[in-house]
């Protein structure tokens, strides 16, 4: 078994050592796209929530998102009850959805408590540097070629380059480029990145 990076964030409920693996070993990649699950998908962690608000279909393709994110970091009980949930909506079966649904919303309740201390801790980091080097051009072309590849490897080095690229892109554009990066729309950063740029 492959070993841990230092300080990797052992929560509860995730498969650390396929979450390490799929992320290069990137933490803080992992604590932003857990937290932007878990606000993504509140309605559906809430206590008595009734999901049926919402077209079957509609709520089957949310499910479908959900197993993707989910299996990205290793969420393995959040995958299974979406997936059990979606299936269940697309034969039709509310009650068995209905189960499903309801175990999701347990699970992820409980992935919210056991992933608040980290949220805590990062929250608690200084913020970064806003004088920041200018953006070494070949690292961002890197960044480019690497996001058109639709390569894992762009996350760490996104990482590297984000006080350079808040300060050059300005913060509302740079916190675009965090969502893309974070939701893994790797086209739609290429495009953020290359705005105003004529390419």
């Amino acid at each position: 078994m492959a070993q841990l990076p230092p300080g990797w964030p052992l929560i509860q409920g995730i498969d650390a050592q396929g979450a390490s693996m799929r992320l290069m070993g990137d933490s803080v990649f992992l604590l932003s796209v857990l937290r932007s699950l878990l606000a993504e998908f509140a309605d559906l962690a809430r206590e008595g929530h009734e999901p049926y608000g919402e077209s079957p279909s509609a709520l089957a393709a949310r499910l479908h998102k959900l197993q993707g994110s989910a299996g990205v970091i290793g969420i393995d009980g959040v995958r299974q009850q979406a997936a059990e949930g979606e299936a269940a909506l697309k034969d039709g079966d509310i009650h068995r959805a209905d189960r499903a649904l309801r175990a999701l919303g347990a699970a992820l309740r409980d992935l919210q408590t056991a992933a608040q201390p980290f949220f805590d801790a990062a929250d608690a980091r200084p913020a970064a540097d806003d004088d920041a080097a200018p953006v070494d051009p070949d690292a961002l072309a890197s960044l480019v070629d690497l996001l058109r590849k639709q390569s894992m490897a762009a996350i760490p080095l996104f990482d590297e380059l984000g006080p350079s690229l808040c300060n050059s892109l300005g913060r509302e554009r740079f916190a675009a480029l965090e969502r893309a990066m974070q939701a893994l729309q790797f086209r739609q950063a290429v495009e953020i990145l290359q705005i105003g740029q004529g390419a």
